[in-house]
């Protein structure tokens, strides 16, 4: 498989299982830079702008070891994260297994560049990144045609949706926002979307987003969405603490 990372946060009872390989190569990925839980390190945001390149996993887990070690934790959400869990192929077989053990909510993020099998996943949360074209091209080297009709396709579906995008000085701004939002909007008014801040890297060009920038960009969804939520990178909750569990 290619989960390499496993957390537990006992408060919330939410599992994270996180994968590593994508499909884009956004230039703003904090991947690059911590491959590990960001909720694991009190400053983590603040010291992503100076940190030296992350090394890569080198050990993954087999579908039997996630199961061994996840035993007994008894998640309410389990969430299949990281990179793009997504590309895969044991994530069916991984997400039945812990859909029959655990009976606990399955929560997919996804850039939603492919489609696979989500028999077993209850809701699909898609990080988009932007919605124009070219800019999109720019941030992630792919167009995004195909992630824009695969967010129809898995609504159509009957599959419970959420969206978000990081506002990125300079990059993606209101003007964008604005139209996500009213694609969305064609689709379903009742999305849930969410606003969050950009951090910034080493290497990349864009300064990190405000609170403000977030918050005018979420007023001007509201225009057109009916729940629209934000994030920003100084929101900080004490009651979160994740573990490792391996």
């Amino acid at each position: 498989m290619n989960v390499y990372h496993i957390t537990y946060e006992p408060s919330f009872r939410i599992l994270d299982l996180h994968f590593w390989g994508c499909n884009l190569h956004c230039l703003g990925c904090y991947k690059n830079f911590e491959i590990h839980d960001l909720g694991l390190n009190e400053n983590a945001v603040e010291q992503l702008s100076h940190a030296a390149p992350a090394e890569p996993p080198t050990h993954f887990f087999t579908l039997a070891e996630v199961l061994h070690k996840t035993q007994g934790l008894d998640p309410k959400y389990t969430i299949f994260m990281g990179q793009e869990a997504i590309m895969d192929p044991e994530l069916p077989a991984l997400a039945a297994s812990l859909h029959e053990r655990d009976h606990s909510q399955q929560i997919l993020l996804t850039n939603g560049l492919k489609v696979g099998d989500l028999k077993d996943i209850d809701e699909v949360v898609f990080s988009f990144k932007t919605y124009f074209k070219a800019a999109h091209k720019r941030y992630t080297g792919q167009t995004n045609e195909t992630i824009m009709t695969n967010f129809k396709h898995i609504f159509d579906n009957g599959k419970k949706l959420q969206a978000e995008i990081a506002y990125i000085p300079g990059i993606v701004e209101e003007p964008d926002i604005k139209q996500l939002a009213k694609f969305i909007a064609g689709i379903d008014k009742n999305i849930l979307f969410r606003v969050t801040s950009y951090f910034a890297v080493p290497k990349a060009p864009w300064h990190s987003a405000t609170r403000e920038q977030v918050e005018n960009a979420a007023r001007m969804a509201k225009l057109y969405l009916n729940n629209v939520t934000t994030v920003t990178s100084e929101e900080k909750s004490g009651q979160w603490k994740p573990v490792v569990v391996s």
